[in-house]
């Protein structure tokens, strides 16, 4: 009986000892299968961090206002706004610098920043001292600021004393403008003396004045047109040559950088600071965000989960995707590869 017992007693503890060794292989085995399904779907869209760019994206960020008095090589720098994800964000974040146009000012494009802020980006707003001076024909100054308002994030990055410090992803560094704020983007871009330039990464520039020629431009670069734009023609009296101003600009890009032509039919030049048009939910404008959100999603954030809203296949002029057409209007844009 005592050896049946033993036996018995035996056999069972060695069950139970195989059942455990079981169970925490299993458990293993399920802790591994979860983590690699986890890590392959990550850059899928659909998985639960990913947040589509018709709409604001889940960052929350704190609205501020730059300093009072700037250091002596920023002359052509007015103000400065941020809008800085929430502290329970990660930081360095890639960051973007975004300029008005002539005779306007940064918080007319606050829809804009908003849509990036909460997309995870830090933004920037400058305006420059030109704004109201009456400089009709002059890029320099809007070029400057853009390059000034550069240094000064890079130099504010190392500066402890600055709300700016260690929040800025250097390597990623995008800037964007409306009007001769995009005009003032391409020339930027295209420096070759700015020893900031370097630090530019991405860049939108939205119906640019001035037809400005972007032979020296390497990075990825978005230019948006209107179809009834009468303003950046450089004539100021034809408002079919619009598209094919901007047009210019678009075809003195180097042919191996990476750039888009969007020309958005039936909007003028001003939509994309005219909140009554810029936000409607039926109408072409609502798909200006959504474009230039995935633009520096793509190129700046090194995301490419964003790429399917960019359609970049046609040659010459196509007509775009069916997602980016309202419910009930006709397609939105023309774009150019």
């Amino acid at each position: 009986m005592e050896i049946n017992y033993f036996n018995n007693t035996l056999f069972q503890k060695e069950g139970y000892m195989k059942k455990t060794v079981f169970l925490v292989l299993m458990t293993l085995c399920a802790s591994f299968i979860a983590s690699c399904l986890q890590q392959d779907n990550y850059n899928e869209p659909g998985v639960k961090d990913f947040y589509g760019p018709e709409s604001d994206g889940p960052s929350s960020y704190a609205k501020t206002n730059g300093p009072s008095t700037f250091p002596s090589y920023m002359p052509d720098v007015d103000d400065l706004i941020y809008r800085i994800p929430s502290k329970n964000a990660k930081p360095p974040f890639p960051t973007i610098i975004i300029e008005p146009g002539f005779f306007s000012q940064t918080t007319e494009l606050v829809d804009l920043q908003q849509r990036y802020a909460s997309h995870g980006f830090l933004v920037i707003g400058v305006n420059n001292t030109s704004h109201f001076n009456l400089i009709t024909t002059d890029l320099i100054p809007y070029t400057a600021a853009l390059l000034q308002t550069i240094r000064f994030a890079i130099e504010s990055n190392r500066d402890p004393g600055s709300i700016l410090f260690g929040l800025i992803d250097t390597t990623a560094i995008g800037i964007t403008g409306h009007s001769m704020g995009g005009g003032g983007v391409i020339l930027a871009c295209d420096s070759i003396t700015s020893s900031f330039n370097k630090y530019i990464k991405s860049a939108i520039a939205m119906n640019p004045y001035g037809k400005c020629s972007g032979t020296n431009i390497q990075i990825p670069i978005l230019l948006i047109a209107s179809e009834k734009d009468s303003v950046i023609n450089p004539f100021m009296n034809s408002v079919s040559s619009c598209p094919e101003h901007v047009y210019f600009s678009y075809t003195s890009l180097p042919v191996n950088t990476p750039k888009l032509f969007a020309n958005f039919k039936a909007m003028d030049h001003n939509a994309v600071v005219d909140k009554n048009i810029f936000l409607v939910t039926s109408g072409n404008a609502a798909k200006f965000l959504p474009t230039m959100v995935s633009w520096f999603k793509v190129y700046l954030a090194n995301d490419s989960r964003y790429q399917c809203y960019l359609d970049t296949t046609g040659i010459g002029y196509a007509p775009i995707k069916p997602y980016f057409t309202a419910k009930g209007s006709v397609p939105a844009y023309i774009y150019c590869k």
